[in-house]
């Protein structure tokens, strides 16, 4: 049986048929939510979304227009749609944009950013200081793309001994908000010095995670300071209001995280030559006083030691005088003493013609001792005889 079939460029041109044939849909007012806006060589390229669905928009030639919307507005736009069979899509050539008042999610943004801002969760206060010598980086982000290799490259580039670990999450898509808020806690229980979240930049439909509720409290409530480094220099999420420190690229991040090992190297190289420095200043300040000291106490200990020693010597001299007046003083007195007991000494006597009797070793003292018979020693000056006792007169 022969299968009857039409080919893609027949299906194609009569879906662009029938967008071209239905005039109701050639000026036609459109109202959706801004969100992708970019300007290429004076073309805008944008998608209008509502919550029921979502439709790729470009307008050439808005470099002649009085208005350019934002990312989170609600505007009409007038225009058509048009089917491109040559790439399968439909798009809404726009002509003409009015704004509308804010985006629904950008409203509902506000609401949930005052909402946590009257809880705190984007106060200085709570924000903790980054270590200033981290050694263990947490990274949460997508293994692929160049965000993670743009840390990598500036973290070795930086310090080579620092550690980077990683947990993989999807940084867009349905199951990014779940992924990050684990990845967050997952990475604050193995305690690194830092958490880094990074993505690179996108729409703001891509960055939507990082303005999820969730994602914004498991943020602030990490233990480990956090660093946000989601999307350009000039996107602002949540995350980064609710982080500990905002850089405005990932590369920057790794900057803010990682300290320069040679810088730090230097530092204290530079640290211990003043230090060596200071301590020979001081040494020699030091010895210059002691020499100085000690000059001034031998000085003073010589003219201290001269006082006390012409002191000492008045003492001694005049000890001396008074010694030899004492003993001059003695010398006399002894004199006298010695011609005292000459004159008492009884050889004196002797020597003038007198003698004195001792019988067996006892002086006699008078006559009434003596009988006759009696031999007696007579002891003159000059020498002793013995006698006998013939008569008593």
């Amino acid at each position: 049986m022969e299968i009857r079939y039409i080919t893609v460029s027949q299906l194609c041109g009569y879906v662009k048929g029938i967008f071209d044939a239905e005039e109701l849909l050639h000026n036609i007012w459109l109202l959706g939510e801004v969100s992708g806006f970019t300007v290429s060589n004076g073309n805008a390229f944008f998608t209008l979304k509502d919550a029921g669905g979502l439709i790729g928009c470009v307008y050439f030639g808005i470099d002649q227009s009085d208005y350019r919307p934002k990312n989170g507005d609600l505007i009409v736009a007038r225009g058509r749609p048009a089917y491109y069979p040559r790439g399968g899509r439909l798009n809404f050539q726009t002509s003409e944009i009015r704004p509308y008042g804010q985006g629904l999610l950008y409203a509902e943004r506000q609401k949930l950013k005052e909402r946590l801002e009257k809880e705190g969760l984007f106060d200085k206060k709570y924000k903790k200081p980054l270590p200033k010598y981290a050694l263990k980086i947490g990274v949460v982000t997508s293994e692929k793309g160049a965000v993670l290799q743009d840390i990598i490259r500036v973290t070795k580039r930086r310090n080579p001994f620092v550690e980077i670990i990683l947990y993989p999450v999807s940084v867009q898509g349905v199951k990014a908000v779940q992924e990050i808020c684990e990845g967050i806690r997952a990475m604050d229980a193995v305690s690194p010095d830092i958490i880094i979240v990074a993505r690179g930049g996108g729409s703001d439909e891509d960055l939507s995670p990082f303005y999820e509720e969730k994602v914004v409290r498991a943020v602030f409530e990490a233990k480990t300071p956090v660093i946000s480094a989601v999307g350009h220099e000039t996107d602002y999420t949540f995350c980064d209001f609710a982080a500990d420190e905002r850089a405005s690229t990932p590369s920057v991040a790794a900057e803010l995280a990682v300290f320069d090992y040679q810088e730090l190297c230097n530092l204290l190289k530079s640290t211990h030559l003043l230090a060596l420095s200071r301590i020979r200043s001081k040494m020699q300040t030091a010895t210059a006083r002691y020499r100085q000291a000690n000059s001034a106490i031998v000085h003073g200990a010589m003219r201290n030691y001269n006082d006390k020693k012409r002191r000492v010597e008045r003492a001694l001299t005049k000890i001396r005088f008074s010694a030899e007046a004492k003993l001059t003083a003695y010398k006399t007195r002894c004199a006298k003493a010695i011609e005292l007991l000459q004159s008492a000494k009884p050889t004196r006597w002797l020597q003038r013609g007198y003698a004195y009797v001792t019988q067996n070793g006892k002086r006699i003292k008078g006559a009434a001792a003596l009988r006759v018979g009696d031999t007696v020693k007579l002891t003159f000056s000059d020498a002793s005889v013995i006698a006998k006792i013939e008569d008593l007169l």
